[in-house]
């Protein structure tokens, strides 16, 4: 997902081939790979092109499934549901309604 020749040649670093701040800055780069979906080339493309987000929150938009974005999303939407109906988690936890 993420390139860096930055975070190479410090694995590897031998003394005298530190990059300067400038290089590092520019060594990051986000690319999706090459198997990528259309619908992930396109979305990416909107992010950067239309959005302008950073590089950094397109590493972490792009590296999680799309099912944990859903479960996440499920999970948030269901909240104020079970708040509604005082569903809570019980000792054993198993959810009861009181």
């Amino acid at each position: 997902m993420c390139t860096s020749d930055a975070e190479a040649n410090r694995a590897g670093s031998k003394p005298g081939t530190e990059l300067t701040p400038a290089q590092d800055a520019d060594a990051v780069r986000f690319e999706l790979p090459a198997d990528a979906s259309p619908w992930a080339r396109r979305a990416a493309a909107f992010c950067q092109q239309r959005l302008h987000l950073p590089e950094m929150l397109m590493v972490v938009l792009f590296s999680v499934q799309p099912w944990v974005w859903c479960a996440a999303a499920a999970w948030l939407a269901g909240a104020p549901i079970a708040h509604r109906l005082e569903v809570r988690a019980g000792a054993s936890g198993v959810c009861e309604r009181t």
